[in-house]
């Protein structure tokens, strides 16, 4: 995420603490959460991430002209050393060695000096900006990832569509238009990548923390528009300014889910709410770090889901809950702004067209959703595919498509159906 919407994030997260905070917490809210703004990052305009492109190939001309003929670093180091192995002298120091006679050496008649004192210069390539520069297209390289990703994930697919074979048009529509730019900028930092002043500067150890603003960077055009780009959008991810989380956001989505489907809900203690309604009892704990502990229940039978509310991987996820001390989760999941994912399998679950207060919606009802069946069957094969399901724990777990559920759980009615997890298959 650039800066722009970094900053427009913030607005959000802030709006949606206000709200909260205004009613004393997320009991008091829950009775008037109709009444929460539109806190959606998705209103961020294709315009500006167009234009956010454009900057970025901007700056990698204005790279490649850097690598072609960058600032150097001349050393000047004095050599004593054997004349054989000497290089080139200057008059200046053939001046001081005639000046010292202990260099000298009779050689029959001649006088000869063995040893002789010159300068030695040398070029240093991987001064401190040039190792900026290159930061600066590593950095690049990981926004362009990212940022695909996104917009492989906007991309319109046939299997959202529904009946496949009666569609005769998908429109990637501007979308697909901005995955061509990324195609281009990804060439355009692989040749920088494949230039000998990448190759010897990468090899060095680059600048970590806040970049410090030297002459050159300020005061020569090409490093200076470089510097002013790495200020204006990635200067967030390298120094720690930015911390993606939508909690705050999250926990007003989870609300409005939850007074649609007819819950009531209380604080129990800090970080800790309860929601009834006639079918389930669910607890939840908001941890501030921004992940969702939810635990359901229904005729005596607990599962658990966990839901990231930033940007984390599967390692980085299990080892979060492992040092919350919580274990054995149906599912663990991560809500975004364009996409709900499962982050064991990767598999995004989420639809295109979809909102992030859908995402949550889906995420909650998923877990919830209650299907009656006059059919023992699938008690062996999987409702959402088909596949042979296997039990464990009271639970039937496909190995198809990776769907848990059970069904006519002890104390609920006998052909019940009860969604745990819903997957699609990856």
């Amino acid at each position: 995420m650039i800066l722009n919407k970094q900053q427009e994030f913030k607005s959000n997260a802030a709006g949606a603490e206000e709200f909260i905070s205004s009613y004393g917490g997320l009991s008091g809210a829950y009775p008037h959460i109709a009444d929460a703004g539109d806190f959606s990052l998705q209103k961020i305009s294709y315009d500006e991430d167009e234009r956010y492109l454009k900057k970025i190939l901007s700056t990698l001309q204005v790279i490649s002209s850097i690598a072609a003929k960058p600032h150097v670093s001349t050393k000047r180091e004095e050599i004593f050393t054997r004349i054989e192995q000497a290089g080139q002298i200057t008059p200046d120091e053939f001046s001081r060695v005639c000046r010292d006679t202990s260099l000298w050496k009779r050689r029959g008649v001649r006088m000869i000096p063995e040893e002789i004192y010159y300068y030695h210069s040398e070029d240093e390539l991987a001064i401190y900006e040039n190792r900026f520069i290159v930061l600066l297209v590593n950095l690049l390289a990981e926004e362009i990832i990212e940022t695909r990703n996104v917009y492989s994930e906007r991309l319109p697919k046939l299997n959202e569509t529904g009946d496949i074979l009666n569609v005769d048009d998908i429109n990637s529509g501007r979308t697909g238009a901005v995955l061509e730019s990324l195609k281009d900028i990804e060439k355009r930092i692989g040749y920088i990548k494949n230039t000998d002043f990448y190759k010897i500067v990468s090899k060095e150890k680059l600048p970590e923390g806040r970049i410090t603003p030297t002459n050159i960077l300020l005061k020569d055009l090409k490093y200076r528009t470089c510097f002013k780009f790495y200020n204006g959008y990635l200067k967030y991810s390298h120094e720690g300014e930015f911390a993606e989380n939508m909690l705050s956001v999250t926990e007003i989505y989870i609300l409005k889910a939850l007074r649609s489907l007819g819950y009531d809900f209380n604080k129990e203690s800090e970080g800790f709410y309860k929601a009834c309604n006639d079918k389930f009892a669910l607890e939840f704990k908001f941890i501030k770090s921004g992940v969702v502990i939810l635990s359901v229940t229904r005729g005596g039978f607990t599962v658990k889901h966990a839901l990231f509310t930033y940007n984390a991987d599967k390692d980085h996820a299990l080892k979060t809950l492992e040092n919350l001390n919580e274990t054995d989760f149906v599912s663990v999941e991560t809500v975004g702004i364009w996409s709900l994912k499962d982050l064991i399998t990767g598999e995004t679950l989420s639809k295109t067209d979809m909102s992030e207060e859908e995402f949550v919606g889906l995420w909650l009802l998923s877990k919830t959703k209650l299907i009656n069946s006059d059919s023992a069957a699938y008690k062996k094969y999987c409702p959402v595919c088909g596949g042979v399901v296997y039990d464990k724990d009271k639970k039937l777990i496909c190995g198809k498509c990776g769907s848990e559920y059970t069904y006519g759980l002890h104390g609920t009615c006998t052909g019940e159906i009860w969604l745990l997890k819903l997957r699609r298959g990856v």
